[in-house]
């Protein structure tokens, strides 16, 4: 089994290059939480990977150049789960302008094919 911070490493590297890939790291009882979404009118959970890749592969329809970068692993008190930090960067396409986010997730693999991911904090800049 892959561990958690290969995952979250993988999760960035596919969500960039390959969503199939990408989405080959899930299965299909995956949960994704989005702590801030509800502030956006969107709904705070995503259930099973259908629904999680629709909400990704619209995000980076929307966006162009879109990276990641400063990722920071942190292991946690259980052994199948870290704290990931990282950087985003992507121009969104509807107002050109580029937005750059320091994101906070958990990543917990359930098995070699899944993981969950609470976002847990975002901080715009």
């Amino acid at each position: 089994m892959k561990s958690a911070a290969d995952l979250v490493q993988e999760h960035l590297l596919y969500m960039t290059t390959d969503l199939t890939q990408w989405r080959a790291l899930y299965n299909e009882n995956a949960v994704w939480e989005f702590a801030y979404a509800s502030s956006a009118g969107l709904p705070g959970v995503a259930r099973g990977i259908t629904e999680i890749a629709q909400r990704v592969e619209g995000f980076v329809a929307r966006v162009d150049g879109l990276s990641f970068g400063d990722l920071k692993i942190y292991p946690i008190d259980r052994a199948d789960a870290v704290f990931a930090e990282f950087r985003a960067r992507h121009t969104l396409l509807v107002q050109a302008a580029t937005i750059t986010r320091t994101m906070f997730s958990t990543y917990v693999p359930r098995t070699e094919r899944s993981c969950l991911v609470e976002s847990t904090g975002i901080q715009q800049g």
